[in-house]
């Protein structure tokens, strides 16, 4: 008797199968999930909103929008490439002078390519037709002799750019606005330094004495996936050389040091992905500047002499480490042991 109370007062806490809960009906419970997102999606339109308002202001709060910024930043209708190029100082506050600033700049640059990318050719001859440079020219000052100087900082480069997040299919993909859009007659500094080399088989005969010859050729990973590039078309991550080369030739002091294009590579691909075309044209001289002012910041861990120093490498790396241990010391000793392990001797914990 005892049971079959216990059996009653059990089943006439739950409901029977496919029975809604008492008070539920069966919109309230299909609309349960978009009412609890609701709120979700109300503060990002707000967020989005917000960030709208600031760019459309003729005088931008840089301190309020930094802030934002650090909370972050929408990706969408190029909100993110306006807010790093006002942050790196490329445009300012006052939104009316962007037009004429962005017009100089872009000039600018397209000048500095033409006086920084040198064809040696030009030179060889004089008015009057005499050879006056050459190849073997000692003369330190000659255009072949800084064309070959050049070519040991671009070797480096074209090495490091090619392989450039070759995740991202975007790098490796050809650009609607190649150097020819605004540079007639400039040589692709790729082919300054790529290697050439004869196509070489080998003979093989088989048991019926047939000769096969087969291609002894050697193709690297990214050579499978992508096409080759037709005559006048120019990838993406060509553009990012130049923008290198260029910097590197601006700034003898640092040149290039490898890890450069790491940096550079984020901040072309969100400049050219901005939807207005006037912008994503010009994302390679826009980029050059940004990249300069980044460098202006964080160039120091890139010079060799301060890796020691505290403004280089080393003494950044001290500086987080101290504020890891300060922060979870077992995290920090787990991470030390595990730089041992992978590096052994090379780092000093």
């Amino acid at each position: 008797m005892q049971n079959g109370m216990e059996t009653a007062k059990y089943t006439r806490g739950r409901s029977r199968e496919g029975e809604l809960p008492k008070g539920r009906s069966l919109e309230s419970r299909n609309t349960a999930a978009p009412l609890a997102a609701a709120p979700e999606m109300a503060s990002r339109r707000a967020w989005l909103e917000d960030f709208r308002h600031m760019l459309s202001s003729e005088a931008i709060d840089f301190e309020r929008l930094r802030t934002r910024c650090f909370q972050g930043c929408p990706d969408g209708e190029g909100i993110r490439a306006t807010c790093w190029k006002i942050l790196l100082g490329y445009l300012p506050p006052d939104t009316s002078s962007w037009e004429a600033v962005l017009e100089s700049k872009r000039a600018l640059y397209h000048q500095l390519v033409k006086e920084t990318i040198i064809n040696p050719h030009e030179d060889e001859e004089s008015d009057s037709g005499e050879v006056v440079d050459h190849p073997l020219n000692p003369n330190p000052e000659s255009s072949w002799n800084r064309f070959f100087v050049d070519n040991q900082v671009l070797l480096q480069i074209d090495h490091d750019t090619r392989r450039l997040y070759p995740d991202l299919s975007f790098f490796q993909q050809p650009t609607p606005y190649p150097r020819a859009s605004y540079s007639a007659g400039m040589e692709a500094l790729k082919k300054r330094v790529e290697r050439s080399s004869l196509p070489s088989q080998r003979v093989g005969t088989t048991r019926m004495g047939i000769i096969n010859m087969k291609s002894t050729a050697k193709y690297s990973s990214l050579e499978k996936y992508y096409l080759p590039l037709k005559e006048g078309e120019e990838a993406h991550w060509e553009v990012v050389e130049r923008i290198l080369f260029v910097h590197a030739k601006c700034n003898k002091g640092i040149g290039y040091v490898q890890g450069m294009n790491e940096v550079i590579g984020p901040l072309y691909y969100v400049f050219f992905q901005h939807p207005d075309v006037r912008w994503k044209e010009h994302a390679e001289a826009d980029t050059s500047f940004c990249f300069s002012a980044l460098m202006a910041e964080i160039g120091d861990v890139f010079t060799k002499k301060l890796d020691s120093a505290h403004l280089g490498i080393g003494g950044a790396m001290r500086s987080l480490m101290q504020l890891l241990k300060d922060k979870d010391p077992v995290l920090s000793k787990n991470f030390v042991s595990w730089r041992l392990c992978l590096w052994g001797p090379k780092f000093d914990p």
